[in-house]
């Protein structure tokens, strides 16, 4: 997985945040927006969402 894929699974994640969070990425370099666009098609449920968040935590969600 290279560099933009991570940003992509990462704006995806973002989008997926169960507050609802709007990811303001103040960029406009054609890669970042690239990786956006990749973002929306990328379907997480939230059981993914949850074992990435633990992934990134290195261990469960209290």
């Amino acid at each position: 997985m290279g560099a933009g894929d991570l940003v992509t699974v990462a704006i995806a994640w973002l989008l997926r945040h169960p507050a609802r969070l709007v990811p303001v990425l103040g960029s406009m370099k054609p890669e970042r927006l690239t990786a956006t666009v990749k973002a929306l098609a990328i379907s997480l449920d939230r059981e993914q969402w949850f074992v990435t968040l633990e992934a990134s935590e290195d261990g469960p969600v209290a």
